[in-house]
């Protein structure tokens, strides 16, 4: 056992697998959670927590005029409070699951090392360069904010070779800090022995805000002899023009849909597409890994922020649309589902460089090492 003490931060839907009846779910966004319960002494999890106390109600207005001047997403009622102040004072290392959970905690981190100076952190970056005002004072104020997190924290690490690459070009001085880790995938859980053969469902999962979904409409809209379906909240139904598309409403964190049933939509569908708005973040990552990890392959926008274009190859292990027009996603869906082999072959390609790169349990060795080190 490593007698350190760790405590993850993440904004919600964790305790609610920990707590629930579901025997199974998958791990990976867990970050290893469960990797460092059994190798080290102490690990503790912090979510995201609402509360109705006066001061969280002040501390919520705070938060609120920040996020309105910079953009970034504070939410410091949510994790300011004197238990979660109690579990910074007594840990060692603080992992933060992505820059929200870090700048919300930041003030909380701040205070902490005044008692505990050496205290470590370290924050998984998926977004951090995502321009969302065209105000030359906010975007100013976001970057005195970024340079502040990437200064303060000891590790960051970043989940797309993009945005890794970015911040090494354009943030060099905190370069040394820098760490391009893959988000994983937990193989174990969602890969599949069911026949794929007679599947003949178009599957689309996803809430972020670089999910292009007027383009998925689009796609089933011109598609109406194929049969989709879309995982997603931010789906307008009244858009749809056939009956072609079941919609299911629900995200991660909610919970609505198990694991489980995700994994089985995943298994009654022969295609997953994942158009994309052009980013340097890495979207689409999770649903990508999790079609793949099944077996069925994964046809989506290229764009900067691809996570990993080293261990991905157009047409061998994923299917890219690079110019994503609107035709071109229909020519190529239309090409797949009358070409079997070519179905095949991509997954079977897809599912051994998971299993090559990106398992949970070598995304723990990787990780340990940084928390140790």
């Amino acid at each position: 056992m490593f007698d350190k003490k760790i405590t993850f931060v993440f904004q919600s839907g964790r305790f609610q697998r920990l707590n629930s009846k579901e025997q199974s779910y998958s791990k990976e966004f867990f970050y290893a959670y469960h990797n460092f319960k059994k190798e080290f002494t102490t690990v503790n999890i912090i979510e995201f927590n609402d509360s109705n106390k006066i001061m969280q109600k002040i501390i919520k207005k705070i938060s609120e005029m920040l996020r309105y001047l910079t953009t970034i997403p504070f939410y410091f009622e949510k994790i300011i409070n004197i238990k979660n102040f109690k579990i910074f004072q007594n840990s060692e290392h603080v992992i933060f699951t992505n820059q929200r959970v870090a700048f919300t905690s930041f003030p909380l981190l701040q205070i902490v090392k005044l008692f505990n100076k050496d205290l470590q952190s370290s924050v998984f970056i998926m977004g951090l360069f995502v321009n969302q005002s065209n105000n030359v004072v906010r975007i100013k104020l976001r970057k005195i904010f970024v340079n502040l997190l990437l200064r303060k924290i000891t590790n960051i690490i970043f989940l797309g070779l993009g945005e890794y690459e970015f911040a090494k070009v354009n943030y060099k001085k905190y370069s040394h800090k820098y760490t391009f880790l893959p988000f994983p995938i937990d193989i174990d859980f969602w890969k599949s022995s069911t026949s794929k053969s007679k599947n003949d469902k178009i599957l689309f999962i996803g809430n972020d805000g670089k999910r292009d979904y007027k383009k998925v409409v689009s796609i089933a809209n011109s598609l109406e002899e194929f049969s989709f379906i879309f995982v997603s909240n931010n789906i307008n139904k009244e858009n749809l023009k056939h009956n072609n598309v079941k919609v299911y409403e629900g995200s991660w964190a909610e919970n609505k849909i198990t694991d489980l049933e995700i994994k089985n939509i995943y298994e009654q569908s022969f295609l997953t597409i994942i158009p994309l708005i052009e980013s340097n973040q890495p979207s689409g990552q999770s649903v990508a890994l999790q079609s793949m990890a099944v077996g069925v392959p994964v046809l989506m926008s290229k764009t900067s922020g691809f996570w990993d274009l080293e261990k991905f190859n157009n047409n061998r292990n994923i299917l890219f649309i690079e110019n994503d027009e609107i035709n071109s996603w229909i020519t190529q869906i239309i090409r797949l589902r009358n070409d079997a082999d070519a179905i095949n072959n991509i997954a079977n390609n897809a599912l051994k460089t998971l299993e090559e790169n990106y398992d949970l349990l070598k995304f723990y060795d990787a990780l340990k090492k940084i928390i140790i080190s």
